[in-house]
């Protein structure tokens, strides 16, 4: 029997990230630069403070980090098999979940698309 497939699993690792005192203007050429649409906002321990999605990321000028990202966005843990994150990720009309520990350190991005063709295949795997 094969191993339940869990979020840590799949989790993007290489998520940009920032703080809360950059300029809104920086993070989003950075981001861009490394080929994202998003960043997480972390502490100087990792831990999570809030998210920045495409729409924030594209604020007025001068704007900080702060002051325009989403606040303590819903995150999973690890631990969380595929089939119950796709299901939030579906009842929260969302293409992605931040994974962090328990004590809300980041480990990645969960992306819809990765969680819905690894679900597809265990569930072919089953079948065959």
């Amino acid at each position: 029997m094969a191993a339940v497939p869990r979020a840590g699993t799949f989790a993007q690792r290489n998520v940009p990230t920032c703080g809360l005192a950059e300029p809104v203007d920086t993070v989003r050429k950075r981001v861009q630069e490394e080929g994202w649409e998003e960043c997480v906002v972390i502490d100087n321990a990792h831990v999570v403070l809030g998210r920045l999605q495409p729409q924030r990321l594209d604020s007025g000028s001068g704007a900080m980090v702060e002051t325009v990202m989403e606040a303590a966005p819903s995150t999973i843990r690890p631990n969380t098999p595929l089939k119950t994150a796709l299901r939030r990720m579906q009842k929260g009309k969302t293409d992605s979940l931040l994974v962090t520990t328990s004590d809300g350190k980041l480990i990645g991005v969960l992306e819809r698309r990765s969680v819905e063709q690894a679900v597809d295949a265990a569930v072919d795997e089953t079948k065959a």
